[in-house]
């Protein structure tokens, strides 16, 4: 797994999910209250393949049998990518793109940085309603990217999608309040 200048990307998660196949995960062990026995069914769950890049970019993902379906690669500051293959193969070289990346600084009314603010970037889809603070009603999907400014009040967050998003900066120290998103759009 590289980057788009070749470099290796170190701890990309990587996941290939067979079509059709399951794995049974147990259950808990049985609750035990005042008159009844609470027991949770066991449930089955999708067989997933997974690794994790080296040092090098390297990955093995070890198979029982022959098969193909969607690999996931998935890195910290890179676009997620899914493509299709067949495995067992070698040889496989994957790039990752870096997306979109915002930085900014967090300063207080008078200009001074602020630290410790959470600063999180929520991607807002074409015709969806926005959800009010706490609204756990909502049920459009969202996509949430997060940060928090360090000591001289930069954040930079990375790896974004193209698309327009709703900036939130929230601090629980210094007095500080939130104040309405802000929005950003990114090509």
């Amino acid at each position: 797994v590289t980057d788009a200048a070749g470099q290796p990307v170190v701890d990309a998660s990587l996941s290939l999910h067979p079509p059709d196949r399951k794995r049974t995960v147990s259950a808990p062990p049985p609750v035990y209250a005042r008159s009844f026995i609470l027991r949770h069914p066991s449930y089955e769950a999708p067989l997933t393949f997974d690794a994790t890049s080296d040092e090098e970019g390297h990955f093995a993902i070890k198979v029982d049998q022959p098969l193909s379906g969607p690999l996931t690669v998935e890195a910290e500051g890179y676009l997620p990518r899914t493509l299709q293959v067949r495995a067992p193969t070698s040889g496989l070289k994957l790039t990752l793109d870096s997306g979109a990346t915002v930085r900014g600084t967090v300063t207080s009314s008078r200009g001074t940085p602020v630290n410790e603010v959470d600063v999180s970037l929520e991607k807002q889809e074409p015709g969806a309603r926005e959800a009010p603070e706490g609204d756990d009603a909502f049920d459009g999907e969202r996509m949430t990217f997060a940060g928090s400014s360090g000591e001289d009040g930069r954040f930079d967050i990375r790896g974004l999608p193209p698309g327009t998003y709703a900036v939130w900066m929230r601090t629980t120290t210094g007095g500080y309040e939130r104040h309405l998103p802000d929005r950003v759009v990114l090509r």
